[in-house]
Order: structure tokens, then C-alpha cells, then sequence
């Protein structure tokens, strides 16, 4: 089975402050983490010791589960609490799996 992070093109070399043995993504935050292909998105991500430094879930629902090693976040993704989550965690990738199912549904 490959890494959940293989398919993600790898950032240039040559980056400021990045040593080249470092991961090449620290901190990816998933969006719709709350959902069934976010909930197994994160614990894959969860379950790569040492891969990422921080794995962000964003969802409008508080998770069932914890996962450890997981910081989950209760955000809107349409108000600019997202961009300051980004922010506090220095995020590099965004999985976007937020969507609306049932209008008016929250």
C-alpha cells in the first residue's frame, strides 16, 4: 500500500528554511474531516508515524473519535477562520472533502 501522501507533488529543493531531509509536506489540513472519506483519510494520515508534524481535521461537526496525533478544529469553511487555521498551523496542503449534502443542513 503506498503512503496517503504519494500522490502529492513534492515542494522545489531549493525552499527557504527546508532541510532536505525533512518530509516534504509538515502539516496538511483536510476539510469535511467529519465525513466518511475524510474520517478515513485522517486516520491514514494518522497512522504515518513521523510523516507529517501536524494533521489538521476542519469539519462543522465535532468529531465521534479522537485520533491521537490528529488537532481537530471546529470551522466554517466559508468565513476566514479557515485562512487564520491555516495560519496557526502553517499548513501546506489543503484535502478539500467539505461539502454541503443537505442545504440548510447546519
Amino acid at each position: 500500500m503506498t503512503s496517503p501522501s504519494a500522490g502529492l507533488a513534492t515542494p522545489s529543493a531549493a525552499q527557504p528554511g527546508r532541510d532536505e531531509n525533512e518530509a516534504p509536506y509538515r502539516s496538511v489540513l483536510v476539510t469535511g474531516a467529519g465525513g466518511y472519506i475524510g474520517r478515513q483519510l485522517v486516520g491514514a494520515l494518522a497512522r504515518e508515524p513521523g510523516e507529517l508534524r501536524t494533521i489538521v481535521a476542519a469539519d462543522v461537526r465535532a468529531p465521534a473519535e479522537r485520533l491521537a496525533g490528529v488537532e481537530y478544529a471546529l470551522v466554517d469553511i466559508c468565513t476566514a477562520d479557515l485562512a487564520e487555521l491555516c495560519a496557526r498551523h502553517a499548513v501546506d496542503v489543503v484535502v478539500h472533502l467539505a461539502a454541503i449534502v443537505t442545504p440548510d443542513a447546519h
